[in-house]
């Protein structure tokens, strides 16, 4: 405890020397920094077996990349090696005559949607030029108009109209 007597003298001030250390150190220091300090000091004394491990590391895992690889690509090899070069040699032309085949029903399927898109041209080549000759003999109504008043889904309101 802490006893002061007051008085015309010198303030004397009696503590436990256990209360105060002789030296104030911080025992309470962010995390991150003594996470720092400590790492610092780990490389001021084995900074050299560190970047040599490392190193080391760096090696054995470009070397186990280039292997895994290596074994990658010879599964890929293997399956061809393992056939003799008369069944290598069915295999790329069946490979051939299929890919042909392919290319043959695509070109195909082009050819008949160019076909369709040539048709629908032509008659809304044809629509605009009977437009213009109804046009120059002066009727008003154009082929679309007419051709969707004829269409059978509507002669039946036609048929009804008349009668």
């Amino acid at each position: 405890g802490i006893n002061a007597e007051y008085g015309d003298e010198d303030v004397i001030i009696d503590h436990d020397p256990e209360e105060h250390p002789p030296v104030l150190t911080n025992n309470n220091q962010p995390f991150f920094y003594s996470l720092v300090s400590y790492v610092w000091k780990v490389f001021e004394g084995h900074g050299y077996l560190i970047l040599i491990g490392a190193i080391i590391t760096y090696y054995l895992y470009q070397k186990a990349v280039e292997y895994l690889e290596n074994k990658v690509q010879s599964k890929k090899d293997g399956v061809m090696s393992n056939l003799s070069p008369e069944e290598q040699l069915n295999r790329l032309e069946a490979m051939r005559r299929a890919r042909e085949k392919l290319q043959a029903e695509v070109d195909a399927a082009a050819a008949v949607e160019a076909e369709k898109l040539r048709e629908r041209e032509e008659q809304q080549r044809q629509e605009k030029i009977e437009d213009w000759e109804r046009h120059k003999k002066g009727w008003d109504i154009g082929a679309r108009r007419l051709r969707r008043l004829l269409n059978p889904r509507n002669l039946s309101s036609w048929i009804i109209l008349i009668l």
